[in-house]
């Protein structure tokens, strides 16, 4: 399953990242989307081969806070 996060901060790594999706499964990649024309991080996609860890980790995650921000957690369009 892919998951798409926004509000990342800034100072979000990609293994940061991964360890917060870790508590609920098995992470196969996550990597931080950077909007090339400002050089932000403007969101960040977690690859979870379990559907049901994916699942369980949007429904914890989806309204937390990361380094102080409140992230959105969904699943990911097909297309991404």
């Amino acid at each position: 399953m892919k998951i798409y996060v926004t509000n990342v901060g800034a100072q979000v790594t990609e293994d940061s990242l991964a360890a917060v999706f870790r508590t609920f499964g098995r992470v196969n990649q996550s990597r931080i989307i950077v909007d090339p024309n400002t050089g932000v991080a403007n969101g960040a996609l977690i690859e979870m081969p379990d559907d049901a860890e994916g699942s369980l980790a949007i429904a914890k995650l989806n309204g937390s806070f990361i380094n102080g921000r409140v992230i959105r957690a969904h699943h990911a369009p097909i297309a991404v």
